[in-house]
């Protein structure tokens, strides 16, 4: 399987230790899988964004870049998700990371 893969851990392990990382429940977690989704088959992997199951929540990690918190945002506000945008975005800003505002 795809996260097996050598190089696809090792980025994994990158995003968890330099990305931004929150924490959402389980319906939001869903939601916002489902959003990434319709941005475009590959986006997921495309942007790199993980998600690591908890039981009772989903922790989140998102590469810091721009391209890629840009999306996620934009991903969130199509679901509707906004506490959980506002969890992301406060994430961002203790790593001093600003997210700019999409056009999606």
């Amino acid at each position: 399987m795809l996260e097996r893969d050598p190089d696809v851990a090792a980025y994994r392990d990158a995003v968890l230790e330099t990305g931004v990382i929150t924490v959402f429940t389980n319906t939001e977690a869903a939601s916002y899988l489902r959003a990434l989704r319709a941005l475009g088959p590959l986006c997921i992997l495309g942007l790199g964004v993980f998600f690591i199951d908890g039981g009772k929540g989903s922790l989140v990690a998102v590469p810091p870049f721009k391209e890629a918190l840009t999306a996620a945002v934009a991903a969130l506000r199509i679901s509707g998700l906004t506490n959980a945008e506002r969890r992301l975005r406060r994430a961002a800003a203790r790593r001093g990371l600003r997210i700019g505002r999409s056009s999606v």
